[in-house]
């Protein structure tokens, strides 16, 4: 009889833990994905990255891996930074130069926190061997 209750109060004692670990998870998870700067943030950046392919024929773009962070919880004068992967480099250096300008200018239309006062673009060239070219731009000067 006593070796039953304690199966019994081990089994209810484990489901009471799984239950609480995995509603907490959930709450987290839903807390998480619906938060109103992640939901206001993404999108746009959505929108302007699918322009930017489409415009430049661009392969890939990425944001730093901190800047996504910095999206959603702003602290300080930050950089925002993003990699553009393989341009055709063939053109000259003012091509080049202008592209970046336009899309520095396209990056201020996303209204980012005002904490954000550079932006900072990677541009990695398609010809052997790769190239990287780097371009900032202060927000204030972009008009």
């Amino acid at each position: 009889m006593g070796s039953t209750i304690k199966r019994v109060l081990i089994i209810l004692g484990v489901g009471v833990i799984v239950y609480f670990g995995m509603s907490f998870l959930v709450d987290s998870w839903i807390s998480y994905f619906s938060s109103a700067q992640r939901i206001n943030s993404l999108p746009k950046e959505k929108i302007l990255f699918t322009e930017l392919k489409k415009e430049y024929h661009l392969t890939q773009i990425e944001r730093s891996p901190d800047t996504k962070q910095k999206l959603l919880y702003p602290k300080d004068t930050l950089k925002y930074t993003l990699y553009l992967s393989t341009v055709d480099c063939d053109h000259k250096e003012e091509n080049i130069k202008r592209i970046s300008e336009e899309v520095a200018h396209k990056i201020n239309t996303l209204n980012l926190d005002q904490k954000f006062n550079k932006y900072e673009l990677f541009f990695y060239c398609k010809e052997l061997p790769p190239g990287l070219l780097r371009y900032e731009f202060l927000r204030k000067n972009i008009k």
